[in-house]
């Protein structure tokens, strides 16, 4: 008897600590993209999206090292997909509402700018993001 309580509760707890984490806990951000499944990189989006990363972003960041704003290696490891494609279309609003953009503001002193790309634009930079190792 003392065996199956033991097992059941080591069960209970193997159950409630371990796992993915809830969607709840996975922080999104704010903007048009709530789900994000990342597939194979798209090399042709990628190599626009180098084009337009230079464009638009490398003025204030830079891919292995901060500057004006967070480098960008190592950032899939720091935010969800759905984070930072929402930072590339919704930064005002990431600003004002989400924890750790709020963060990333006050330690940078820049706001970053609403871009004047479209979402499928916003999606190549990400792919070209996705490549920096």
């Amino acid at each position: 008897m003392k065996n199956f309580i033991f097992l059941v509760i080591s069960a209970l707890l193997i159950i409630s600590c371990g796992g993915e984490k809830k969607s709840a806990e996975v922080d999104k951000g704010i903007g048009p993209i709530d789900h994000l499944e990342l597939k194979r990189i798209n090399i042709s989006h990628a190599q626009q999206g180098k084009k337009l990363f230079q464009q638009h972003c490398a003025i204030c960041h830079k891919t292995h090292e901060d500057f004006l704003g967070p480098e960008i290696k190592g950032i899939f490891e720091r935010r969800s997909p759905e984070w930072i494609m929402n930072m590339i279309l919704n930064p005002e609003e990431m600003v004002k509402v989400n924890k750790t953009a709020k963060e990333l503001h006050e330690k940078y002193k820049l706001p970053m700018p609403v871009p004047e790309i479209t979402r499928e634009e916003a999606f190549q930079i990400f792919e070209y993001m996705r490549t920096v190792e």
